[in-house]
């Protein structure tokens, strides 16, 4: 999956966990090892009016990132 989103063209791709988090250095994307890391991002950056996918393990939490979005 990281790989097919690196090589799609997006403009920015993020990656969230210890597996992706494994690959930073093979692959052009912003890594976090925790969805806490991803959440400080995503606010200094003020992301608006992107298309977003958010995808990960219920495990990981993803939702809280929702208020940053």
């Amino acid at each position: 999956i990281a790989r097919q989103a690196t090589e799609s063209g997006l403009d920015e791709i993020i990656l969230i966990g210890k597996y992706f988090y494994a690959f930073k250095d093979k692959l052009k994307a912003t890594f976090f090892e925790a969805p806490a890391e991803a959440a400080a991002y995503l606010q200094q950056q003020g992301i608006k009016d992107n298309l977003i996918l958010l995808k990960g393990s219920r495990g990981m939490k993803l939702e809280s990132l929702l208020e940053f979005l």
